[in-house]
């Protein structure tokens, strides 16, 4: 069933990890990237809301 018996388990399901964490953090980078550009699209007579 392992494909590389040479690499531990734990080791591929920390990558495993790693990658949906760094997936995680750079999707919520471009939210906070795209609610920056509606904040700044919006008229200034409008107060944004935090």
């Amino acid at each position: 069933m392992n494909d590389f018996p040479d690499i531990p388990p734990t080791y591929l399901k920390e990558k495993r990890n790693n990658y949906k964490k760094n997936r995680n953090q750079t999707k919520s980078k471009k939210e906070k990237i795209k609610a920056v550009d509606r904040i700044q699209r919006l008229p200034t007579t409008t107060t944004p809301f935090f």
